[in-house]
């Protein structure tokens, strides 16, 4: 049977958490359950089962990219699929390097790379002026980019986290 999707078994951690708590706290204090006199392995009831008749959805109700900055962000990494993977085929024709590709192309050579922005971190320069740090990612990895303060003015609304983005600039 299956467990439902991300989004219904998210509604029902907090009941698991809260249920696997009251058990710890009961076992500290002494109070054991039934399985505790024997040696064997403990199997733990929880205090609110899931109702078994409660209907489970047939589809995720989690959207596609809400699940994927959660495999991300818990996981560290996409465990589904990858956010560009609908792109992928596309890529090729507008992108010159991978950041996998970057430590083999020369200095000053001009690379256009595609990628979502995983997270950004704006800095402000000495005259004042708002620039950006970003980290992008592709398909074979990631890397930090710098937007200078023109080009952060002209590009700011674009410049978003989970956005995906064409960045053409200089090695250096």
């Amino acid at each position: 049977a299956s467990l439902g999707g991300p989004g219904a078994l998210l509604d029902r951690l907090d009941t698991a958490l809260e249920s696997a708590s009251r058990h710890q706290r009961d076992v500290a204090a002494g109070q054991g359950t039934l399985f505790d006199l024997f040696a064997a392995p403990t199997v733990v009831q929880v205090a609110d089962p899931i109702d078994a008749a409660e209907p489970v959805p047939a589809e995720d109700d989690v959207p596609r990219k809400e699940r994927l900055r959660w495999e991300k962000e818990l996981l560290g990494l996409y465990l589904s699929e990858h956010p560009l993977g609908d792109i992928a085929g596309v890529l090729p024709e507008y992108v010159t390097a991978y950041t996998g590709d970057l430590a083999e192309e020369s200095d000053q050579a001009r690379v256009t790379i595609g990628g979502i922005i995983q997270s950004t971190r704006r800095v402000v320069t000495r005259a004042g002026s708002t620039m950006l740090v970003a980290t992008i990612e592709d398909l074979q990895g990631s890397v930090e980019v710098v937007v200078f303060p023109k080009a952060f003015t002209d590009t700011v609304n674009a410049l978003t986290d989970d956005a995906v983005v064409l960045v053409t600039a200089p090695l250096n």
